[in-house]
């Protein structure tokens, strides 16, 4: 397997991951699944942009991780997410 399969899978499993925090979103506000949204849709674009080799992917790479880190801050509930799903 190449890199960049390798890489495109590691974008797509991330998606799925937030895709299920969204679905089963027992204690999230509105607020959070709109964040987590914006972090699948900043993924996407990081995919899109890799199968160009642009060179602006770390910018998209940047942003999905500053929306991630911004929901994991705003949000102490998500540990009991991750708890549940153990």
């Amino acid at each position: 397997m190449d890199e960049e399969h390798s890489q495109n899978q590691i974008i797509d499993r991330l998606v799925q991951g937030i895709t299920l925090i969204t679905e089963n979103r027992c204690s999230l506000l509105d607020e959070d699944v709109i964040l987590l949204k914006e972090v699948i849709v900043q993924l996407k674009k990081l995919k899109r942009k890799r199968k160009r080799n642009d060179a602006t992917s770390l910018d998209f790479i940047i942003k999905a991780a500053e929306l991630l880190i911004k929901f994991f801050v705003l949000n102490d509930d998500v540990l009991k997410i991750f708890d549940k799903l153990k």
